[in-house]
């Protein structure tokens, strides 16, 4: 069963707030040293997660209506795009994806806190969807819940903490 949907801007904030903080708490948990350690049940690590999910905060771009820069992940499934982002960012200091994560995150605040509440619940058009979004919906399947599928995963890298 799906959350409801929130009803206000104020309770759609509120929730990415309280929703990217317990994400933050589960990372915190995680000494530097083992951010490239594979979590248990796969070969993803941290920094792996954190890379991905950072890749799904960046529809800030989108909410502040600029020019969406296509890239050639565009077009694939997320399997395929969740591949590549691994990939291209495997060499990536443990430094660098902590603050790629914050900043994409930050700009993804200021992005919605800048949307008009009227903007905000109503279906947009955005350049290369193939039909309109409703921007909760998004924010809601690519980050809000997209953090909680993630955060057991890591907790489990400690188990008896």
């Amino acid at each position: 069963m799906q959350p409801e949907r929130p009803l206000t801007k104020p309770d759609l904030l509120r929730q990415l707030s309280a929703a990217r903080a317990a994400f933050d708490a589960a990372i915190s948990s995680v000494p530097l040293a083992r951010f490239s350690d594979p979590l248990p049940g796969g070969d993803w690590s941290t920094k792996d997660t954190l890379t991905h999910l950072t890749f799904y905060e960046r529809l800030w771009e989108q909410l502040e209506h600029r020019p969406h820069t296509f890239v050639d992940t565009d077009f694939m499934t997320w399997q395929e795009q969740n591949l590549i982002i691994r990939e291209r960012h495997k060499h990536d200091s443990t430094q660098t994806t902590l603050q790629e994560s914050r900043a994409a995150f930050e700009s993804l605040w200021s992005a919605l806190n800048a949307v008009s509440g009227a903007d905000l619940f109503r279906p947009q058009i955005w350049e290369g969807a193939p039909e309109p979004v409703f921007i909760p919906d998004v924010l809601r399947d690519d980050v809000t819940d997209h953090y909680p599928e993630h955060i057991e995963n890591i907790r489990q890298l400690f188990p008896d903490d």
